[in-house]
């Protein structure tokens, strides 16, 4: 059996939680000059040997039967600079308006694959097929984040809140999000949906199909 999981909760966290954002209105001597840098590390592929003492975490296979499984997280990582237009207070309420100056994005893709000492061709056949789903659509990774980051480069997000700061922050979380949705739609949702057809192709790897021709089909569905 092999499962393959998006790990979508991980996504969230690298682009919600650990966003790295600056005001040009605090740092002296930053430029108002628009800048885009997308840095790609490479395809990291971790394979792994399980038996009853080195097993899969739970978020990964929390069954005793999987035979084999792999799983793999997409790193979108930004690094967003702005230059704050306007700042209001009304009554109790901070308003900043912001625009996007700068954008940087580390891109990492980590694959691990589980499979038991056991393990039959045809089994680990089928997790290198997952793999090759995952390189493809990696393979598009940098051109999709800068692609996504040009579409929210030199555009303004408002954020309110109780103070200032975290009318800030609030902007930059929009500014966040609208960096992170067209990525997660050109390459982290695509990745889950073709794995979901090649193991309903292959019945997870019990079926006759050559796995070659079952990667190249899940990738034309998954389009």
């Amino acid at each position: 059996m092999s499962r393959s999981l998006l790990s979508e909760r991980w996504f969230r966290r690298n682009m919600i939680v650990v966003v790295v954002a600056s005001s040009c209105m605090i740092f002296a001597g930053c430029s108002a000059k628009r800048e885009i840098v997308v840095n790609k590390l490479p395809i990291n592929i971790d394979r792994r040997i399980y038996d009853i003492d080195n097993r899969p975490d739970e978020q990964v296979a929390n069954h005793p039967s999987v035979e084999a499984n792999t799983h793999w997280d997409f790193g979108f990582v930004p690094q967003i600079r702005v230059q704050r237009v306007k700042l209001i207070k009304q009554d109790r309420l901070f308003t900043s308006l912001v625009k996007v100056r700068k954008i940087e994005l580390d891109l990492s893709l980590l694959v691990k694959i589980w499979l038991p000492e056991s393990a039959s061709k045809r089994v680990i056949e089928h997790e290198d097929g997952h793999v090759e789903i995952c390189k493809h659509f990696y393979l598009d990774a940098e051109k999709q984040a800068y692609k996504a980051a040009e579409g929210v480069i030199d555009r303004e997000f408002v954020g309110s809140a109780d103070t200032e700061n975290e009318s800030m922050e609030k902007a930059l979380e929009s500014a966040s999000t609208a960096l992170a949705t067209p990525f997660r739609n050109a390459v982290i949702l695509p990745t889950s949906q073709a794995s979901s057809v090649y193991d309903a192709l292959t019945q997870h790897g019990q079926a006759k199909i050559p796995v070659a021709e079952a990667v190249r089909e899940a990738l034309a569905q998954a389009r």
